[in-house]
């Protein structure tokens, strides 16, 4: 797992986005990756957003969470959960311990394959416990099960 963190880390260096995008609900592309865009949920004062693609690599996963990284919206988030399934799934907590397994689950619980997932938060001054893994959970199966292209999975 620690090899496939490496590669996320290593791709995602290399990468230079080619999408202008602001972050807000909705499609982006970049190249090659069609990326799927939550609402922003508060909870407890903290927001969360969800982001999604199909992805064919580790490397397409990296593009994915280093495109989330670079949106102006993101500049003050503190935490970018991470999790993609393709043969094997592999997730990245980020400081939010435990997220990235979370994110897994949901992933393989709504039988996504072949897919990387990028959960965002921006604390907001309250310690959430157990809350905050529903909220990374919920934006992702919302996102999932309100995007055509993922739900039908």
């Amino acid at each position: 797992m620690l090899r496939k963190l490496a590669l996320l880390r290593s791709a995602a260096a290399r990468f230079k986005s080619t999408a202008s995008s602001d972050g807000n609900p909705g499609k982006t592309t970049v190249s090659p990756l069609s990326i799927q865009s939550g609402p922003v949920v508060i909870e407890q004062r903290s927001k969360f957003q969800a982001h999604i693609a199909r992805i064919n690599s580790a490397s397409d996963a990296a593009r994915l969470v280093e495109h989330v990284r670079t949106l102006k919206t993101n500049k003050k988030a503190t935490h970018f959960m991470q999790a993609y399934v393709l043969r094997n799934g592999a997730c990245s907590d980020d400081g939010e311990k435990g997220a990235g397994d979370v994110m897994l689950r949901v992933l393989r619980a709504t039988g996504q394959s072949d897919v990387a997932a990028v959960v965002v938060r921006w604390y907001g001054g309250v310690n959430m416990g157990g809350a905050r893994f529903r909220a990374i959970g919920g934006v992702l199966k919302n996102l999932i099960t309100n995007n055509p292209s993922h739900s039908d999975k």
